[in-house]
């Protein structure tokens, strides 16, 4: 796979975050829902030790849809991750975590 998808990812997220920002830590929940590609984000920025909320935007949610899209196309079984937890240090070093187990936030919605 392509790291280029992950790369953009990476810079649109750290693009929302204020100058001086130490770490940045994400967790994206993303499945369909009734047909319709549903998003949960919960982002935090780390600042000195001081946790911050990070609000994704548009092209932040875009990232994360597209990479989702490359990585189910190249997996084997064609499964979509639903999960993403993703770290990003200030020093440019990053780690993601995929899951294909039920998304918490987004079981509440098919209830």
């Amino acid at each position: 796979m392509s790291v280029e998808p992950q790369e953009t990812a990476i810079q649109e997220i750290a693009l929302l975050a204020p100058h001086k920002w130490d770490k940045i830590q994400l967790n994206i929940e993303i499945d369909d829902i009734e047909g319709e590609l549903v998003i949960s984000p919960k982002g935090t920025f780390l600042i000195d030790d001081e946790s911050h909320e990070l609000r994704l935007g548009v092209d932040a949610t875009n990232a994360f849809k597209e990479l989702r899209k490359v990585m189910t196309q190249n997996d084997r079984e064609g499964r979509a991750w639903t999960i993403c937890d993703l770290e990003i240090q200030n020093d440019g070093q990053y780690n993601f975590k995929f899951s294909y187990d039920e998304p918490p936030r987004l079981a509440t919605l098919k209830e």
